[in-house]
């Protein structure tokens, strides 16, 4: 069988590990001219958005065999509004490292794969159709996709992720929430040591030479004094994809609409979805079924950004005030029975009470 995988991201990777383990030999391409991003940054897992297990590093170890190392635990939780913060602390999940580095997740995973990845080249699903007997997409973008008719837009926003140096700790992460400079999206701070953190801001609903002018708000309401020595801005486009395989081709990753419009997490969704990709293949099974719980928790996720969407700023005050009694801090963090889907509902209820004042 020959197979086609057209990106070498978390998920393409997965999935011609997968393949390779089981004697299928895929054919990789990737349009850039090394595995990983250009700049070296951090992205968050969250215990609290994941599904019941809590733990992707252990389940997709535990459910795949695939082994991999976070960059640190996450302990601490600094969240900031214009005119309140709150913290919260435990074992609240984890920071990755992304990029070039031999360390970085996608790096990690390409080492275990072990496959030839054709680099620089960017191919057309059309070169691919009649050649191979199944393509995997795995590019992390929406452009297939959308050619062949299977996305719908749901969140758009630019991001500016910027590498800054400082004195960190690498246990603590900051989030943002304002609407002058994040409108109803955020901005967060994720240590990569010690000494240099990642600075990732993300607004909703404006173009691409907007950034700018949002970026310099932050910096300077949030009076933030880190010098910036490098950063890429990108789209940040969200949607839903269905069906998830049409014929001899397989939308994996970020193409599939498996990262959520809330915090913009999908890294382990990727992962999983190129497994599965593989074993659908491999054992001639229905994808759009085993992708099924994952679609269903990023639905859940994507409530979250349905019921801030029409948050000012007082709401957000008054959403952490909430968030740091105690009890509710007990509830949602210390909690091994909490749901995404309990969250939600806590924030919509939130939502109306705000309305009504």
């Amino acid at each position: 069988m020959k197979v086609a995988i057209i990106g070498a991201g978390v998920s393409g990777l997965s999935c011609a590990l997968k393949l390779k383990q089981n004697g299928i030999l895929p054919t990789v391409f990737e349009a850039r001219e090394k595995v990983g991003d250009a700049i070296c940054s951090s992205c968050i897992s969250l215990r609290i958005l994941t599904r019941s297990f809590h733990d992707y590093f252990y389940y997709i170890n535990k459910k795949y065999g695939l082994e991999l190392k976070p960059l640190h635990q996450i302990n601490k939780i600094i969240m900031h509004s214009p005119g309140r913060s709150a913290s919260i602390s435990g074992k609240l999940g984890y920071t990755i490292k992304r990029g070039t580095d031999l360390l970085s997740i996608e790096n990690q995973i390409a080492a275990k794969a072990g496959v030839d990845i054709l680099f620089d080249k960017y191919v057309e699903i059309s070169q691919l159709i009649n050649v191979f007997d199944k393509i995997i997409v795995a590019t992390g973008n929406n452009v297939i996709p959308v050619k062949l008719g299977a996305w719908s837009d749901s969140f758009n926003a630019v991001t500016r992720n910027s590498k800054v140096l400082g004195e960190f700790d690498t246990g603590t992460v900051e989030i943002w929430f304002d609407t002058r400079h994040s409108k109803n999206t955020f901005c967060y701070l994720v240590p990569l040591s010690p000494n240099e953190a990642s600075i990732v801001l993300c607004v909703d609903g404006i173009s691409s030479h907007e950034i700018d002018i949002y970026w310099n708000k932050f910096m300077e309401i949030e009076k933030i004094k880190y010098p910036v020595i490098e950063f890429i801005d990108a789209k940040h486009i969200c949607g839903e994809v269905y069906p998830y395989n049409q014929g001899k081709v397989y939308f994996t990753g970020n193409a599939a609409g498996f990262t959520d419009s809330f915090i913009g997490l999908g890294i382990f969704n990727a992962i999983e979805s190129g497994f599965l990709a593989a074993r659908a293949i491999i054992e001639n099974t229905d994808y759009n079924k085993l992708v099924l719980p994952i679609s269903k928790n990023v639905a859940a996720i994507n409530e979250y950004r349905d019921a801030v969407n029409v948050f000012e700023n007082k709401d957000y005050d008054r959403l952490l005030s909430v968030l740091n009694l105690p009890l509710v801090k007990q509830y949602i963090y210390n909690n091994p029975f909490f749901k995404v889907s309990h969250g939600q509902n806590i924030i919509k209820a939130l939502n109306n009470v705000f309305r009504r004042k």
